[in-house]
């Protein structure tokens, strides 16, 4: 387990940004984590469900490759 990166369990839809969105804490600093909604369907916690761990893992990869955007984000693909 790599406790430099660690994910807290709020996953929710940020209207603003089309997005699931969760964080990372990394290294004592909160990263946003975003999934495009266009890869989200209808019944959301049985999708978080399924893929929380995926995306994590996926955000995990991203972190520590620093494929962060202009503002500090790291958005995902779909799974």
């Amino acid at each position: 387990m790599n406790q430099r990166i660690q994910f807290r369990d709020n996953f929710s839809i940020n209207l603003n940004k089309a997005a699931l969105s969760f964080d990372a804490i990394v290294d004592g600093q909160i990263i946003g984590c975003y999934v495009p909604l266009t890869h989200v369907k209808a019944d959301m916690s049985s999708i978080i469900d399924e893929h929380h761990f995926d995306w994590e893992e996926q955000a995990t990869q991203l972190i520590e490759n620093e494929k962060y955007n202009d503002a500090g984000e790291v958005w995902l693909n779909q799974i």
